[in-house]
């Protein structure tokens, strides 16, 4: 979460939203635990997720802005990675695929 933190701040101003999701539905645990991270974009809760959509924790989404998920990526990455998807995403040429470690 650190690594996706930083670019967070470099690439929000530039026009990318981020948004962290949590499987926890205690959401001043979660609070907690984003202050832990030092997380300073939005975390939701996310009840409505059942623990077999996903196969790996962490997993990131990379959402478009019309909401259409562009992008996935199961296991910890990098900022390189996170800088590069963030680039790509930017110029609108993400492709529909599953990255994993």
């Amino acid at each position: 979460m650190p690594e996706i933190e930083k670019v967070r701040a470099e690439y929000e101003p530039k026009g990318l939203g981020f948004l962290a999701l949590s499987l926890d539905s205690n959401s001043a645990r979660v609070k907690d635990r984003a202050v832990e991270l030092g997380l300073n974009m939005k975390v939701a809760t996310v009840e409505w997720v059942q623990p077999n959509d996903f196969h790996v924790v962490p997993s990131t989404l990379f959402v478009d802005a019309a909401g259409n998920v562009v992008d996935t990526a199961e296991g910890p990455r990098d900022r390189a990675y996170f800088e590069a998807k963030a680039k790509e995403l930017l110029k609108g040429s993400a492709g529909m695929q599953v990255a994993r470690p």
